[in-house]
């Protein structure tokens, strides 16, 4: 159904925007630049992912609207 490609960017995508995400909530106070370059980053190659997802045919409605 999800192309090999797209799936395996997804997973790895959504792996590493879990681990930022839990970097910057480890923060205490303020982020350093750091932490919101990586949280950027991982944001939008998860955005490009989960578009890339939402774009195959034949997917149930729920994860193209995800």
């Amino acid at each position: 159904m999800v192309p090999e490609g797209v799936r395996q960017r997804w997973e790895v995508a959504y792996r590493e925007y879990g681990r930022a995400w839990a970097r910057a909530d480890q923060s205490t106070g303020d982020c350093d630049g750091a932490t919101a370059g990586t949280m950027a980053a991982a944001s939008r190659e998860l955005a490009v992912a989960w578009r890339e997802l939402g774009a195959v045919d034949g997917l149930p409605w729920w994860v193209v609207a995800a």
